[in-house]
């Protein structure tokens, strides 16, 4: 829950602009995006270098000597927006920036805990995971992001024309990869198969994989191997990156979601979907991820997929987790 002792409600009310400033990293540009979209706000994304020092050494931003970046500078010429909006400890020292020179014009949003206090920002908005907390602090369940249900509805009917053919019901698995924490392997996309199979075999559905990123080029012929090797081999699709991506179409289309753990993000965004979400772990996690699974298990928003049994599989949903929508309300006053 936020804490808005030393601030007033809706203090962004009468915003109408707002910078979304990054070094194009989808996934934290992405939360920085989906906020001001629900705020209604009218953006200018600026795109600056993370090799800058200050976004390495975020305090340079509070120097009087350290200059915005050209990008920055050359917004800054048409006037400052009224709330400049960052995501990732990488941006906190532009936010910083912007904060120092526009001297007040512009309000300041940070989303994720920078490791710096929050009083460098007007507000912070870092998930329950994270430690810090402020007067200026938002809280929230998992990640921002910038779905909404017409997004997921209008998407839903420009599917690949594959998927529409395979008999419902439908199991979509949002697979991701290697990250700081472990190595994914072919072995471990292997074993997902052998996983998506055997709930297959034990309740007739179909299946649909969508890779990410982060996911091996060779995952998908892992998958296939498996499935193929199974006991029935079920209805399947896997989309690899080329042609029309499933996704976020694929949220309104399939009845039941499985996200690999690595991905925070992910797993709040089939949470959005208000169908069962399912989180499937390549290796145990620990730290922030551990815990974020336990509240999102806690909440009731996902369960554990190995620890179910394939007959009981899917069960009911959870409720529908929108984050960005409750902090834009908190933000601006509007039920959004």
């Amino acid at each position: 829950m936020a804490t808005t002792k030393n601030k007033t409600p809706a203090p962004l009310a009468s915003a109408k602009t707002a910078w979304v400033i990054s070094d194009g990293t989808k996934g934290m540009e992405v939360q920085s995006l989906g906020l001001a979209e629900r705020m209604r706000l009218e953006v200018e994304v600026i795109r600056v270098d993370a090799s800058a020092l200050v976004s390495k050494f975020s305090r340079l931003a509070l120097l009087p000597f350290t200059p915005m970046p050209r990008p920055m500078a050359e917004a800054a010429q048409k006037g400052w927006p009224d709330v400049v909006i960052t995501t990732g400890r990488r941006m906190a020292g532009f936010s910083m920036l912007a904060r120092r020179l526009s001297k007040g014009v512009s309000q300041t949003i940070h989303i994720q805990d920078p490791k710096l206090p929050p009083h460098h920002f007007d507000w912070m908005i870092v998930p329950s995971h994270d430690k810090v907390r402020g007067d200026n602090v938002l809280v929230t369940t998992g990640s921002l992001n910038a779905l909404t249900s017409e997004k997921i509805a209008s998407t839903a009917d420009t599917l690949p024309e594959i998927i529409y053919s395979l008999p419902k019901p439908v199991i979509a698995f949002m697979v991701g990869g290697s990250n700081r924490r472990y190595q994914v392997t072919m072995p471990d996309y292997f074993a997902l198969g052998q996983f998506a199979a055997a709930l297959a075999h034990a309740k007739p559905v179909s299946l649909v994989f969508i890779l990410s990123r982060r996911t091996l080029d060779e995952a998908s012929e892992a998958i296939r191997a498996a499935i193929k090797t199974a006991r029935s081999s079920p209805a399947f699709y896997i989309w690899e990156g080329e042609g029309r991506n499933p996704y976020p179409g694929i949220l309104g289309h399939a009845d039941a979601m499985v996200v690999t753990s690595d991905s925070v993000n992910m797993t709040s965004e089939a949470c959005f979907s208000g169908k069962p979400v399912y989180s499937y772990s390549f290796r145990d996690e620990g730290g922030r991820i551990a815990l974020f699974h336990r509240i999102m298990e806690k909440g009731g928003y996902t369960k554990d997929a190995k620890s179910l049994s394939p007959y009981s599989f899917p069960g009911p949903a959870g409720p529908l987790l929108d984050e960005t929508g409750r902090i834009a309300s908190l933000l601006t006053g509007r039920n959004i």
